[in-house]
């Protein structure tokens, strides 16, 4: 905890940190524009089966090219007298008799019409329609699986070359490869870009998140863990109106893509992790940022040989090798790693999943949206108070499951108004715990187990982020059946949680012994700590100090 004291003395959250979190907050209004633009790349679109014999319409020379698709819709697409709608994807391929019903009917051999207000999108552009429809979700979960792959060597990449190199070629990877993706001719080379699209954004995301942490005192965690969900937020409601005034999926991906490359502007801005530096022997270097930056937040403090020593000597113990199997190795720490695990997935599976689901409440999509980005603000801001007040393991309670509650109910209810609303509640309630979870990981581990914890808890996430638009297929079953798993797993999620201890107000443990033990004892430690307090109330006004310490040993 030396470089934590020495942060603190340099400023914890002076000059320079501020300025890493604003352009973090802005890369973070522009990092949700990636992750969730195909939703309005796969709106949906009103087509029908081609017919090539008829296109040219001989017979209808007098007619506009719209009356002319009506009149050949009418010959040979099959329609619902019920729902009053033609068929998709069906046509009719004899008309033997005067009576439709005994015409035969065939698939869609010839491709697809499709309306003109359909948007552009990628189901026009690739005709994924009919049995081709589902390969939309299959396109996000490969994009969920990108950031997967990224996340289990990312890790790698920063501790080899440093958190200000991966961070900016993270950037500049996601905006060249969104223009690329922009001019993809086919399905494969759409999946396959924007698979790697996602392995440099959480390049990006992860990397500038570790280098602001590790560049702000721990009594500012908490504050920041939280704080970040906001732009996040804003940038999720932006996308909404972007998408609303360029409605060309080609068009919109350029656009989301060129602000990345404004962000080397701030390179200069930037200095490498002081951290980092030291932790690869780099104590020079390491010395002339930490002066930099107690000259920037106008802090006079010497750093000694003495003081850098001990900083060694503290980051030698930080970064102690670990692995996964280490988690599994005691009991208790099994117990908290697969329940930690299962809520890191549940988190990204019901958020992702109300997300990537907004166009089929029955509103206007873009509404929708905006709003659902929009709840993400005070839920960041909820996320603060429960875990500052009532602390991390009922905030994750007080909010999960009302918020599997509110997936469960959205699946009855109605479509429009009534539907969205319940749906926001679960999607701000499950914003506001995806804010805690990562802080009580972080807590629950001793130092050397810290960051496989962080990277076990990442991977239940990003299998849920692969999951979830899967699980959006299933409503061809029964159509409240993703909302019920959604709902469902998250009640059992939150349930769980009473499992682990609490870590509100607890010295982050240092040793795994530490975290093993962790909980154990607390309710213990609290009964001796009731009868000390009765004994001192049975104390004369006249105790002497002598006394007291005599008692307290």
């Amino acid at each position: 905890m030396a470089f934590d004291n020495l942060l603190a003395s340099l400023g914890g959250f002076g000059s320079y940190q501020r300025r890493i979190f604003a352009v973090v907050c802005l890369l973070e209004m522009v990092i949700p524009l990636h992750i969730l633009c195909q939703v309005f790349y796969t709106l949906p679109v009103d087509h029908w089966c081609r017919d090539s014999t008829l296109e040219s319409c001989p017979h209808h020379s007098n007619m506009t090219l719209l009356e002319c698709q009506e009149s050949i819709k009418n010959l040979t697409i099959p329609f619902d007298e019920k729902t009053s709608t033609y068929s998709q994807c069906s046509k009719y391929i004899t008309q033997e008799s005067e009576n439709r019903s005994k015409w035969t009917t065939v698939g869609c051999d010839e491709g697809w019409h499709y309306g003109p207000h359909s948007p552009s999108s990628i189901q026009t552009d690739f005709d994924l329609v009919c049995e081709r429809s589902s390969l939309t979700q299959v396109a996000q979960s490969i994009f969920f699986a990108g950031i997967m792959v990224s996340s289990l060597f990312c890790v790698l990449y920063g501790d080899r070359f440093g958190r200000l190199r991966v961070l900016f070629v993270g950037i500049g990877g996601t905006s060249l490869m969104g223009l690329i993706l922009a001019v993809t001719p086919n399905y494969a080379t759409y999946v396959v870009v924007r698979f790697i699209v996602a392995a440099f954004l959480w390049m990006t995301m992860s990397s500038c998140y570790i280098h602001l942490t590790e560049n702000i005192s721990s009594s500012y965690r908490v504050f920041v863990t939280c704080g970040v969900g906001v732009p996040f937020g804003i940038g999720f409601s932006i996308l909404a109106g972007l998408a609303y005034f360029v409605p060309n999926w080609r068009t919109l991906q350029i656009v989301i893509s060129l602000p990345m490359l404004a962000f080397f502007i701030f390179w200069p801005i930037f200095m490498e992790s002081p951290r980092w530096l030291l932790s690869r022997g780099r104590w020079t270097d390491a010395e002339k940022i930490l002066k930099k930056i107690a000259r920037l937040n106008k802090k006079k403090t010497e750093l000694s040989k003495e003081s850098l020593d001990n900083l060694e000597e503290s980051l030698r113990n930080e970064t102690q090798t670990s692995s996964l199997r280490q988690l599994f190795r005691l009991p208790r720490l099994r117990l908290r790693t697969m329940t930690l695990m299962f809520n890191w997935f549940v988190q990204s599976f019901v958020y992702y999943g109300l997300s990537l689901s907004t166009s089929s409440f029955g509103v206007n999509v873009y509404v929708a949206f905006c709003i659902a980005g929009a709840v993400e603000v005070p839920a960041a801001m909820l996320s603060f108070v429960l875990v500052k007040y009532a602390g991390r393991r009922h905030a994750l309670i007080l909010t999960m499951v009302p918020a599997g509650i509110a997936c469960i109910s959205t699946g009855f209810l109605p479509l429009g108004p009534i539907m969205t609303t319940a749906a926001m509640i679960g999607k701000f309630a499950i914003s506001s715990s995806f804010a805690t979870v990562y802080l009580y990981t972080v807590e629950l581990y001793s130092t050397n187990l810290r960051s496989a914890g962080l990277g076990s808890g990442s991977l239940g996430s990003r299998i849920g982020g692969i999951c979830a638009p899967l699980v959006l297929l299933l409503d061809g079953l029964w159509q409240p059946l993703p909302q019920i798993v959604f709902g469902a797993t998250s009640v059992i999620a939150g349930l769980l949680v009473v499992l682990l201890p609490e870590t509100k107000g607890q010295p982050m443990p240092q040793t795994t012994e530490e975290a093993e033990a962790l909980g154990r004892h607390n309710h213990s430690s609290t009964k001796r700590a009731s009868r000390r307090r009765g004994t001192l109330k049975n104390f004369n006004s006249d105790v002497t100090f002598e006394k007291l310490v005599s008692f307290s040993i």
